[in-house]
């Protein structure tokens, strides 16, 4: 099986990043959340979507 270097060192540092916040989503986003306000710019922006049901 061919082995990708580029995706290999993706995932390997996706994996460490993780595992830095114990592999919890709400406190990976909140520390970028608090890293964003901290640095006073905004580094995502989203328009909300209005849901048609």
């Amino acid at each position: 099986m061919y082995e990708d270097s580029v995706l290999k060192e993706l995932r390997e540092t996706k994996d460490r990043i993780a595992a830095n916040y114990g592999y919890d989503a709400h406190k990976l986003l909140a520390a970028m959340k608090k890293k964003q306000d901290e640095s006073g710019q905004k580094v995502v922006t989203l328009k909300s979507k209005q849901i048609v049901g």
